[in-house]
Order: structure tokens, then sequence, then C-alpha cells
């Protein structure tokens, strides 16, 4: 599967422990959360659907109805976009509309691209953090 491979390639073998349910890093464990997120906004099918802002600190969707029908049936268990923003806000996400009304922006402070240590830090827990003008 395209995503096992995603972990392998970007993990060594001490981050690949945390980036994986109930702390193995075998095959049989299930891909945390966060790096679902990070496979999505970096395999590139999704390009269309989900971004990184520029300063790589928060993501958008950038359509919801398609990335409900897209890509929560295929990588999360969820089938409703207020569902998986739900998932995030309990993975201590901010989200925030886009202004435009073009999307919905999420951002963590441990959630920043290409920095697959820091997303392994991450937990479930209900901790909201806002995200700042400068930060978006």
């Amino acid at each position: 599967e395209k995503i096992n491979e995603f972990v392998s390639r970007v993990c060594n073998s001490r981050d690949s422990a945390n980036l994986r349910s109930g702390g193995g890093g075998g095959a049989g464990k299930a891909i945390k959360f966060p790096m679902k997120l990070m496979y999505t906004l970096e395999c590139g099918e999704y390009d269309h659907l989900v971004e990184w802002s520029f300063n790589g600190r928060s993501f958008v969707v950038k359509n919801t109805d398609e990335f409900s029908a897209t890509v929560l049936p295929a990588l999360f268990k969820e089938a409703k976009f207020d569902s998986f923003a739900r998932k995030m806000r309990r993975w201590g996400f901010s989200t925030k509309r886009r202004p435009t009304g073009s999307g919905w922006l999420f951002q963590h402070p441990l959630f920043q691209r290409d920095n697959y240590t820091l997303s392994s830090q991450m937990s479930c827990t209900n901790r909201r953090f806002d995200i700042s003008p400068q930060e978006a």
C-alpha cells in the first residue's frame, strides 16, 4: 500500500514506532492519524483538494465536498467532513473557515511540512490551539 511505503520512506526506525498506533513499528500496526494527514498532503494525488500554506505551518482543505467523497473513504474512517473536523480538533488542531468561503484552514504547532519527527509527538487530546493571522 502506498501509505505504508510513504511511512517507511520518510521515517527512520526510531520515528517509525511513534507513527503507528500501539507504539510498535510493525506492519500490523495502524498508521497514526497525523501521518495519514502528512501522506494526504504530500503524496500528490490530492493536490487539487488539499495543500500546505506558504510557510508550511498550516494546510487548507480547498473543496470539502470532493475531499469527503475522495479522501475520507480512501484514507480515513470518516464519511462526512464534519466528523473529520471534529477528529482534527480532538488531535489538537485549530480549525478555521477561510474568509473567502473557499475551504477550511487547519493548524497545529507540531504539524508542519516535512517535519515527520515533530508530528510523531502528537497525541489525541481535547486541547485546541488558536491560529494567529501571521501563521495562517
